[in-house]
């Protein structure tokens, strides 16, 4: 069986002392083009 595969986008602007101002997300399987979002959270376990 082959598995399923999604790539997920993530835009970050950021101003000049590099914080960040407007964040936008697409990903490959959504339909969609990119979105705007208030805030994300993102976590990465290797375990």
């Amino acid at each position: 069986m082959k598995k399923k595969q999604s790539e997920i986008k993530i835009n970050i602007d950021l101003d000049s002392n590099n914080i960040p101002e407007r964040l936008q997300w697409e990903a490959s399987d959504g339909g969609q083009e990119l979105s705007e979002c208030k805030a994300a959270f993102l976590s990465f376990w290797d375990i």
